[in-house]
């Protein structure tokens, strides 16, 4: 684990350690993200959209970009990259960065194969797409920058503090 000027970096993990998908990065919307640091005293900052989360602006265009972490959030579906750090609430000297990459499909699916899921990728699927078709295209899927890829339908809105600036 990364340190700098004594603050370990953040481990992003997935609530689902018996899960061996979930350890590679394939999860569904009900599994949650914990965000955890070593270090004492730090608050944990976190994106969804893959951009390096900065605690000293966290709104862009009057959208919260970063979030402070409180507790375990959910993520909506599709090709997801959260990426965490922490800062030391006394000196304010930050951690180095981490990036998880995560497939997220939707938990109603009944298999996690990803074909004919419509919603997942965004586009018409046959059933002449195999599942590693399916794959392919979610690979190539862009999130929209709209989008902060956490699951309204799962997180609890008290779960993220959403403060002002």
């Amino acid at each position: 684990m990364p340190i700098t000027g004594g603050i370990s970096a953040p481990k992003i993990i997935p609530l689902k350690p018996e899960d061996k998908e979930a350890l590679q990065g394939c999860i569904d919307t009900q599994t949650f993200i914990e965000i955890v640091s070593d270090t004492p005293n730090a608050r944990l900052y976190f994106t969804t959209n893959g951009k390096n989360p900065n605690p000293w602006k966290r709104k862009v265009d009057g959208r919260e970009v970063t979030f402070v972490y409180k507790a375990p959030f959910a993520l909506r579906p599709g090709k997801r990259v959260v990426k965490a750090m922490a800062v030391h609430s006394v000196t304010n000297v930050e951690s180095h960065t981490v990036t998880r990459k995560f497939k997220v499909i939707d938990s109603s699916c009944k298999d996690r194969n990803l074909q004919n899921d419509n919603k997942l990728i965004g586009m018409e699927t046959d059933e002449e797409n195999s599942s590693s078709d399916a794959l392919e295209m979610l690979d190539n899927y862009d999130n929209d920058n709209d989008d902060n890829g956490i699951n309204d339908n799962v997180y609890n809105p008290a779960i993220i503090r959403r403060t002002n600036d």
